[in-house]
């Protein structure tokens, strides 16, 4: 698992690198366990990428739950119109 998020932080802070203009946009980073943590609004990429290398992978994770709640959601919005 050590990998495969290092290779994701990797990509991440690349991906900050070449989307987030300092101080002309600001940034935020989402992670989730059990539950969603919004990182605070930053505007300049250190802050960004210093959150991104302190994420890491372990426990319970809510994700298929809200994904599968969320298509759930959209299937009966879809048959309501």
């Amino acid at each position: 698992m050590s990998a495969k998020i290092d290779q994701m932080k990797y990509a991440a802070k690349e991906f900050v690198d070449e989307i987030h203009v300092d101080k002309a946009h600001i940034g935020r980073i989402n992670t989730f366990d059990s539950s969603v943590h919004l990182g605070p609004p930053e505007t300049t990429n250190d802050p960004l990428k210093s959150q991104i290398e302190d994420m890491s992978a372990e426990g319970e994770t809510a994700m298929f739950d809200s994904i599968y709640h969320s298509i759930n959601e959209l299937a009966n919005a879809h048959l309501r119109t």
